[in-house]
């Protein structure tokens, strides 16, 4: 799931695991400073399974 940070803090309770990231590209190029930038968050579930290539 993905989403900023402090919108599903909760999913921790539930085993999920927070990822912090940045796009380095997409609509924030188009528009100039984004702040939501550094409040991007990736919530995966301990459920899943995470293949390494």
């Amino acid at each position: 799931m993905a989403g900023y940070e402090g919108e599903h803090n909760n999913l921790e309770d539930y085993g999920y695991i927070k990822y912090s990231w940045k796009s380095n590209g997409g609509y924030r190029n188009i528009s100039g400073s984004n702040d939501n930038k550094f409040k991007e968050r990736l919530a995966e579930g301990t459920q899943v399974l995470v293949i390494k290539i």
